[in-house]
């Protein structure tokens, strides 16, 4: 799973326990906070301690936009599927498990 983050500290709490919520529980969490220091590292420390897979925060104190974060996310991702989530957003309990079954029944992962 990773997640960009660029001033997120408000949201970033709501979207892990969506993420910890999950039915089927991802390798790896992987945060990267993209240029502005908050107190996000404190809330993903305080979620990591009961988090159900390992959980990373990566930063970086420049900005440089979504896309680059997300380029430096998947480069260290260790999974062979990946999920994006945005750090405001919140995914309904199944979600990993209903797109799991979709590549289970032959959905194309890549185009």
């Amino acid at each position: 799973m990773l997640i960009p983050a660029y001033k997120a500290a408000r949201t970033i709490s709501a979207t892990l326990k969506a993420v910890a919520a999950q039915t089927v529980t991802p390798l790896e969490i992987l945060i990267y906070e993209d240029g502005c220091f908050d107190n996000l590292a404190q809330v993903v420390s305080n979620f990591a301690e009961t988090a159900p897979c390992p959980v990373r925060l990566l930063s970086c104190p420049l900005n440089g936009g979504v896309s680059r974060a997300r380029n430096l996310l998947l480069r260290e991702a260790r999974g062979e599927f990946i999920a994006f989530l945005d750090a405001d957003d919140i995914w309904a309990p199944d979600h990993l498990a209903t797109t799991a079954a979709a590549f289970d029944r032959g959905a194309p992962c890549c185009s």
